[in-house]
């Protein structure tokens, strides 16, 4: 399991970030959805977007 916090405030990989995203997207359709839009929203912040 990622923690967010561990993540840095601006990714500027950008195979890291297109990794991430996948890993995000993928994990908001499989956890509830309240929660998983929360944590999809926390990372695309970090993402920049």
């Amino acid at each position: 399991m990622m923690a967010l916090e561990q993540l840095p405030r601006k990714v500027e990989n950008p195979e890291l970030k297109r990794v991430l995203r996948g890993y995000f997207h993928i994990r908001s359709q499989k956890k509830k959805v309240a929660k998983s839009i929360t944590v999809y929203q926390n990372a695309a912040e970090r993402f920049g977007e």
